[in-house]
């Protein structure tokens, strides 16, 4: 799906262009939300299955924490963008093999049956993300309003609070405010399970309210820790721009090594590197995911001694998701 064009003016609902994509069948429904309990690793989860271009629901708890939340956010919508560059990957090699076939429109033809199926569900259908922390106070005490966030690559988001959208604030092409009152799907002043049903809204247009998209919040000017896996291995979200990374490099010393600070703890020697494999045993790495791309990620890993199996995030002292991390010579 080609990028959207950014709306910009205010208006009391989806156009056109938009009323089309709320209109697609949905391929996926996935939930991130702290309804649901937390535990398993959702990353390894998702990723397995978009790696292998399979499209399903999924279900992944967050806990109290709204980084984790935003985490997954992002992660959906770049899975997504995964299984585009692998599609499209795969038709650049069909015709480039075949390019009589492609003259003629019959390259679809060429492609492998579960790359036909992704191309068609990628162009015809609709993913969607459930973001949901929705607490109560004498103010929301039946929770903030949800909005709709529509990505540049046709993801659609339904979210509250806003922070949840922090993560792909510049991917948002489109905002729309789900008000309570008045709701076509539940009772806005009673219902106590908004997020059950809460995603049909894209059923019920006239429901949606523009809204400027600059009212989502920055997800900050600090490099965070932002999840952990069943490992122990930790992924850091940097700060924006390229600050976080000329502060990575400058902090690397002759020996490759870099001081690895959280909440402003003793920091910790990591070795900068391009992949695991190069970190010694035994002892932490830091590199980027070749999976990521130009993702802004880094990972932090606890390289295993042989026959042992111990976790960085406890190496560490256990810190909390979205702790911050500063790279400081060592």
């Amino acid at each position: 799906m080609s990028r959207l064009n950014t709306v910009r003016q205010l208006d009391y609902g989806p156009n056109r262009e938009e009323r089309k994509l709320l209109w697609r069948p949905t391929a996926a429904l996935h939930i991130v939300s702290d309804t649901i309990s937390p535990g398993d690793d959702f990353d390894a989860r998702l990723t397995s299955r978009y790696r292998h271009l399979r499209f399903t629901d999924s279900e992944s708890g967050i806990g109290e924490s709204l980084e984790l939340g935003a985490y997954g956010v992002e992660l959906i919508a770049q899975l997504v963008d995964g299984v585009r560059a692998e599609v499209d990957k795969a038709v650049e090699e069909v015709l480039k093999a075949h390019p009589i076939a492609g003259r003629f429109g019959a390259g679809n033809l060429l492609l492998h049956p579960d790359i036909r199926a992704a191309r068609r569900t990628l162009d015809n259908k609709a993913v969607i993300v459930l973001a949901n922390s929705a607490q109560r106070d004498s103010e929301t005490p039946n929770g903030s309003h949800f909005y709709l966030a529509i990505l540049d690559n046709g993801v659609e988001v339904v979210a509250t609070p806003l922070s949840l959208l922090s993560y792909v604030r510049r991917r948002v092409v489109a905002l729309f405010e789900i008000p309570n009152k008045d709701h076509p799907h539940f009772d806005g002043e009673r219902e106590q399970f908004r997020s059950s049903v809460v995603a049909r809204t894209r059923q019920k247009p006239k429901h949606l309210q523009r809204v400027d998209k600059g009212i989502i919040p920055n997800h900050g000017k600090s490099t965070k820790l932002v999840y952990v896996d069943n490992f122990g291995n930790g992924r850091l979200k940097l700060r924006g721009g390229t600050g976080a990374v000329s502060e990575l490099q400058s902090a690397r010393n002759d020996d490759g090594v870099v001081g690895v600070k959280m909440n402003g703890n003793e920091p910790v020697k990591a070795h900068f590197t391009d992949c695991l494999a190069r970190v010694p045993s035994g002892e932490f790495g830091i590199y980027g995911n070749v999976a990521d791309g130009d993702a802004d990620y880094i990972e932090l890993v606890l390289r295993w001694p042989d026959g042992e199996r111990p976790s960085g995030h406890k190496a560490l002292g256990s810190p909390a998701l979205g702790s911050e991390v500063q790279f400081v010579k060592i």
